[in-house]
């Protein structure tokens, strides 16, 4: 196995003496165990990378005599690749869109405030999966096959249409009761449909389905007799959300926990009474550390 390290300074500003000890510090190793050097230019913050920061940074390496093995990479060439990643995190349900205005991206505290929103949607009980700006979705369910489909609005009648790997273009055509026509990537198909709760009967020239429509997210339930939050994993205790006799529903927070350095709310996942709170703000817990019981309501 050949050793590859890499020196990927930011062009935002003249090449420093911290930067320059990491790229000797991959050189020598390198240079030591027959492996190779190279240089990326992470150039992908538009608004403050330049090309004179970009020039002073391989003129400092030429100077500091630390060659690279390859030819230069800058990330920015990669950016078709990086939104396609970022889209398919998206369309999961693993990522969100950042709609922080614009003027306030500069500002040294846009971190801090995001932090700040994420702690106090937390301790209100607002699900991130209800972002309203994520695109929205349906969980179906076709010959025992589940499938979740997202949509994005391009026009009032134009959609596109995405489920795991597979997209296309829909325009809807015409629409009268029982009837749909669709345009899917410029292919028009007529579709009969008809409903019954949360059944659809669906009906082309080629086939008939009947699909139904499945709860996106688990369906609340009552605690049977206990019901108990359990560290997933070791932290910190930021801060307690409930107290012993106070009401909470299916989803509620109870604890926020800081763990390898991300913050995770824990949440109720039974309807029913806090009847213990086993920690405090401060605590160290570790993995299946009893955190919060929760007693089944009483008629």
């Amino acid at each position: 196995m050949t050793v590859r390290v890499r020196f990927a300074p930011s062009p935002t500003g003249y090449l420093h003496i911290g930067a320059a000890r990491s790229a000797l510090f991959n050189w020598l190793y390198a240079r030591q165990v027959g492996g190779k050097f190279l240089l990326r230019i992470e150039d992908t913050d538009l608004q403050r990378s330049t090309d004179e920061s970009t020039r002073s940074i391989i003129e400092g390496m030429q100077w500091l005599g630390l060659d690279y093995d390859e030819e230069i990479v800058f990330q920015s060439a990669n950016a078709d690749k990086h939104r396609a990643a970022a889209n398919r995190l998206v369309i999961e349900g693993k990522a969100y869109r950042d709609f922080t205005p614009k003027e306030q991206r500069e500002d040294a505290t846009v971190k801090q405030g995001i932090v700040d929103r994420a702690r106090a949607h937390a301790a209100e009980g607002i699900d991130h999966r209800n972002n309203p700006f994520r695109d929205p979705s349906v969980k179906l369910q076709v010959r025992g096959s589940t499938f979740e489909i997202f949509w994005h609005c391009i026009t009032d009648e134009t959609f596109a249409i995405s489920c795991g790997d597979w997209q296309a273009s829909v325009q809807l055509v015409s629409f009268e009761p029982g009837h749909l026509r669709l345009s899917i990537d410029g292919i028009q198909r007529l579709f009969r449909v008809a409903e019954a709760g949360d059944q659809v009967f669906v009906q082309s020239h080629s086939c008939s389905r009947v699909v139904a429509r499945l709860p996106r997210y688990p369906q609340s339930h009552t605690a049977s007799e206990h019901e108990s939050a359990y560290a997933p994993m070791p932290g910190v205790v930021l801060k307690v959300l409930v107290e012993v006799g106070q009401r909470v529903s299916s989803g509620d927070a109870l604890v926020i926990l800081e763990a390898m350095k991300m913050e995770q709310t824990l949440r109720a996942a039974a309807d029913g009474v806090v009847e213990a709170v086993m920690v405090k703000q401060g605590d160290v817990v570790a993995p299946g550390d009893r955190l919060v019981e929760i007693a089944a309501l009483t008629s």
